[in-house]
């Protein structure tokens, strides 16, 4: 969006969510800088005005309450620096998967959140710049960690396999991981899964090996040729890590 605030102006709804936002207190003691913070994340803004999925994005009023909501609720977690730096970035590709990520991310408690784009730590890492998108405080065999892809279909064989076999070392059940895929532009969750079925088939030697016992066990997996038959089978409850929102 060219000259995002002058759009603003002219649009009555984006216009009362920025009111909106101005006369919340909370929100706005939240953000690191105050105003500035504001008028930053709305400069980079790419989101439509009005309804439509020309861009795959969210309309515009709607992010704007989602960076509210997640901006009071999630503040105090770590890495939400770096939340708010990809929101001001005005890359489209920052935006797109910012967009994304906070429309999902906007349904969570306050306090869920436990870290944003972290680095995987922990014994036996392999791809040590390797980065998860979200950790949450979680029971053991709740959903912890959360990948955000906002990829078009024919792209997600390009998932990096290297990240994912991250994802599967540090969980104890396939509950506990999720990769979250845009539904503006995969809305057909079986499609997705025959995409990611690729990456996983690419990638299956070294995620077999970075699986803990207890995964293993989880997936009723005592040997390789047990893990192939999953992967092969995109009805299998290895792929119930897979959503669309």
């Amino acid at each position: 969006m060219v000259n995002a605030w002058a759009a603003v102006s002219k649009h009555i709804p984006s216009l009362e969510r920025v009111s909106d936002l101005l006369k919340d207190a909370d929100f706005m003691g939240n953000l690191p800088n105050g105003r500035t913070d504001l008028d930053a994340i709305i400069d980079a803004v790419k989101n439509p005005l009005d309804g439509g999925t020309a861009s795959k994005l969210v309309k515009l009023s709607d992010h704007l309450e989602n960076v509210k909501q997640v901006v009071k609720r999630h503040s105090g977690a770590d890495g939400f620096d770096r939340l708010m730096v990809d929101l001001k970035n005005p890359v489209f590709a920052m935006q797109d998967g910012a967009t994304h990520m906070l429309n999902d991310v906007k349904n969570l408690a306050s306090g869920k959140v436990k870290k944003f784009d972290y680095e995987f730590d922990g014994d036996g890492i392999v791809c040590t710049k390797c980065r998860f998108d979200l950790e949450l405080d979680a029971s053991p065999g709740d959903l912890k960690l959360i990948e955000y892809k906002s990829w078009s279909l024919e792209n997600i064989p390009k998932i990096s396999g290297r990240q994912m076999t991250e994802y599967y070392r540090g969980i104890d059940k396939i509950s506990e991981m999720k990769y979250v895929f845009n539904k503006l532009k995969t809305p057909d969750l079986g499609a997705v899964k025959t995409q990611m079925k690729s990456v996983l088939s690419s990638n299956a030697d070294d995620v077999y090996k970075g699986m803990i016992e207890s995964l293993k066990e989880n997936l009723d997996v005592e040997e390789f040729s047990d893990f192939v038959g999953l992967i092969d089978n995109t009805n299998s409850q290895l792929y119930d890590f897979i959503s669309i929102n």
